[in-house]
């Protein structure tokens, strides 16, 4: 199954979303001890898909304030839209 980016929220980005590229970042990332994955995977209810997505996208901003926090990403099938990872 294919997925496409439905949303990111990097602490790199800027207030415009755009992501900052260059040595900074990346040599950050490198300093950063251990970090944790997480990995999940809903089937939405197809009355609630664009819910469950603005939803998100109203949540995304605030995890760049917290402390270790590197990226997050909701990815949709583009075969199944009610299918998220």
């Amino acid at each position: 199954m294919r997925y496409t980016i439905t949303l990111c929220s990097s602490r790199y980005a800027s207030a415009s979303g755009a992501v900052r590229l260059g040595g900074r970042p990346e040599q950050e990332e490198r300093n950063v001890s251990e970090g944790v994955t997480v990995t999940a995977s809903w089937t939405i209810k197809p009355e609630c898909a664009e819910v469950f997505v603005e939803t998100l996208r109203q949540m995304f901003p605030v995890t760049r304030t917290h402390i270790g926090f590197r990226n997050i990403r909701l990815l949709r099938s583009e075969s199944d839209p009610n299918q998220f990872f």
